[in-house]
């Protein structure tokens, strides 16, 4: 960022990581389209997720993939399976819908 190489006193902490994370979101190279669905199945092969896990992970709006997780709920691919932390549901996929 050049802000911060002109002024390296000033510290902005999690606002930085937020500015930077918005940059990383939007030049993604799947950004709105369809492979989104199919990249958040292939996360629950290895393990359970919550949205915000999978948010951080692949660089998408935990809105974009409320959207997904949403979608891949009504079609029974994944399960709600409990909460972790401060009221983040834990999803876990199912193995029948894996040969994504």
């Amino acid at each position: 960022m050049e802000f911060k190489r002109k002024f390296p006193e000033l510290n902005m902490h999690k606002i930085e990581h937020k500015i930077k994370d918005s940059f990383d979101i939007t030049s993604r190279k799947i950004y709105k389209t369809k492979g989104n669905e199919d990249i958040i199945l292939k996360m629950f092969k290895f393990r359970d997720l919550t949205v915000n896990q999978i948010a951080k992970e692949i660089k998408m709006t935990r809105q974009g993939v409320r959207f997904h997780i949403h979608n891949l709920e009504s079609k029974s691919k994944i399960n709600k399976i409990g909460l972790t932390g401060r009221n983040n549901i834990l999803y876990r996929g199912i193995a029948t819908c894996w040969s994504v």
